[in-house]
C-alpha cells in the first residue's frame, strides 16, 4: 500500500492532489488492487471542481492453462460548484430577471464538469513469447444539468505481441461504438476503429522502433451544410508513422539480468510524417519532417540521472487554404488556421536522486509555428521543476 499527496498554493489558486492504493499479496486477496485518485482545485472567486476516481482491479489465474482473466471496475465522479458566468466567463448577476439567460449560458458552459461516469472492463491474456490478449469495455457517463454529453459506449479491443530474439512486433485493434443520449446534446454519435503496429529490431548497437497509427471515425449524421459541425463532427481518415534509428554510443541499456540502469549515452534519428482527410471538410492535411534524440544516463544508485532532448521539424500543408479562419481538430492537438505552416519543437526531460533522499525532477517544452498568413504564427513554451523527498513509513 502506498499513500502520495500533493498540494500547490497561490495567491489565487489552491490546488490539492492525492492517490491511494493497496493490494493483496497472498490468500484470497492475492489477485486484488485497489486505488483512488482525488483532485481538488479552487481558483479565486470561482467555482471548486472535485474530482474522485475509483479504479477496482481482479486479476486471477484461470487454471494452469496461463490465461488471466482481468477485471477492472472505474468510477469517475466530478463536481464544480454552481456560480454565474455567461458564455465569455464574465460574472454576472442573477438576481434580474434579464440575467436569466445569462445563468443558464454560464452553467452550460461548465456544465460537462459536473458528472458521473461508471466503466467495466473484462480482458483476458495470456503472457508468453507470443503475447494474446482480447477485452470489452463498457462505459456510461451522465452529465447533470443539460445533460449534454452524456453517452454510453463498447469497445473491443485485441493485441497480439511476437517477441522476437532480436526484437518485438506488436499489434493493436480496436473498434468503438459511443452513444451520446443527452437531450440537448451536441455531440454526435459515431463509430472509430483504431489499428496500430508497432516494431522494435535491434542489430548490436542500433536498435530500429517503428510506430504506424491507422484511425477512421464515422458519424451517424451528416454536417455537411452546417459549416460549425464540419469541424468537429466530420467523417475523417488518420494516418500517423514514426520511425527512429538509435545507436547507442556509450555504455549499455542494462548489465545483465538484474535490470541495473548502468551509464548509457545514445543518439536517434528519424523522418515522421502525418495523413488527414475528411469527407466533407477543407481540412485535407499532409505533414512530413524529422526528429532527432539524445538519452543520456548516470550515476550511482542513489544519484542517478537521466537526460532526454528531443528536437522535431517538418512542414504541415493544406490541400485547401481558402478558409483560413476555421477549426480542426486533429487527433489531441488543435489547429488555429489551415494556413501552411513549418514547425519546430524542442523537449528537454530530465531527473535523478539527490543526497538526502531528495529527488528531482523537470521538463522545457519550446514549441513554433511559422504560417504563411503571418498573423497565424505561434510560439509555446512550458516548464516545471519539481524537488521531492521521499519516507519510509515503517521498515527500513
Amino acid at each position: 500500500a502506498y499513500l502520495y499527496a500533493d498540494a500547490k498554493v497561490g495567491d489565487n489558486r489552491r490546488v490539492l492532489s492525492a492517490e491511494v492504493a493497496a493490494a493483496g499479496t497472498r490468500g484470497t486477496f492475492r489477485d486484488l488492487s485497489l486505488r483512488n485518485l482525488f483532485f481538488w482545485d479552487q481558483e479565486g472567486d470561482a467555482a471548486t471542481t472535485r474530482q474522485n476516481l475509483l479504479y477496482l482491479r481482479w486479476k486471477p489465474r484461470l487454471g494452469r492453462s496461463g490465461w488471466r482473466l482481468n477485471t477492472r471496475v472505474a468510477m469517475d465522479l466530478s463536481h464544480t460548484d454552481e456560480f454565474n458566468l455567461d458564455a465569455s466567463g464574465v460574472e454576472v448577476d442573477s438576481s434580474g430577471a434579464d440575467s436569466s439567460d445569462a445563468y443558464s449560458a454560464g452553467t452550460a458552459w461548465l456544465g460537462f464538469l459536473n458528472y458521473r461516469k461508471l466503466g467495466l472492463r473484462l480482458e483476458l491474456s495470456k503472457l508468453g513469447l507470443r503475447s494474446s490478449s482480447l477485452a470489452l469495455g463498457l462505459n456510461r457517463k451522465w452529465v447533470a444539468e443539460s445533460g449534454s454529453g452524456s453517452y454510453q459506449s463498447v469497445s473491443l479491443l485485441a493485441n497480439q505481441s511476437w517477441f522476437l530474439t532480436s526484437g518485438m512486433i506488436d499489434l493493436d485493434a480496436e473498434l468503438q461504438r459511443r452513444y451520446y443520449d443527452g437531450p440537448s446534446s451536441a455531440l454526435d454519435s459515431f463509430w472509430e476503429a483504431e489499428l496500430r503496429g508497432r516494431w522494435f529490431g535491434e542489430w548490436g548497437r542500433l536498435r530500429f522502433e517503428t510506430d504506424l497509427t491507422l484511425t477512421g471515425t464515422l458519424y451517424d449524421q451528416a454536417h455537411e451544410d452546417v459549416a460549425e459541425l464540419v469541424l468537429l463532427e466530420d467523417d475523417r481518415f488518420w494516418v500517423e508513422m514514426n520511425m527512429l534509428m538509435r545507436r547507442s554510443i556509450l555504455g549499455a541499456t542494462l548489465a545483465g539480468a538484474t535490470g541495473k540502469v548502468v551509464e548509457e549515452l545514445s543518439v536517434g534519428i528519424g523522418p515522421t510524417a502525418q495523413l488527414l482527410r475528411l469527407r466533407y471538410g477543407d481540412g485535407d492535411a499532409g505533414a512530413l519532417g524529422g526528429r532527432f534524440e539524445i538519452s543520456a544516463r548516470g550515476g550511482a544508485a542513489r544519484s542517478s540521472w537521466w537526460l532526454e532532448q528531443a528536437v522535431e521539424a517538418g512542414r504541415r500543408n493544406y490541400r485547401s487554404s481558402d478558409q483560413a479562419a476555421r477549426l480542426i481538430v486533429e487527433g489531441l492537438s488543435m489547429s488555429l488556421s489551415q494556413s501552411d505552416y513549418t514547425y519546430l519543437g524542442i523537449s528537454l526531460l530530465g531527473g535523478g536522486g539527490l543526497p538526502f533522499s531528495l529527488e528531482w525532477e523537470g521538463y522545457l517544452c519550446v514549441d513554433r509555428e511559422w504560417h504563411t498568413a503571418e498573423e497565424d504564427n505561434a510560439h509555446l513554451l512550458s516548464f516545471s521543476l519539481a524537488l521531492k523527498r521521499r519516507w519510509v513509513l515503517s521498515g527500513s
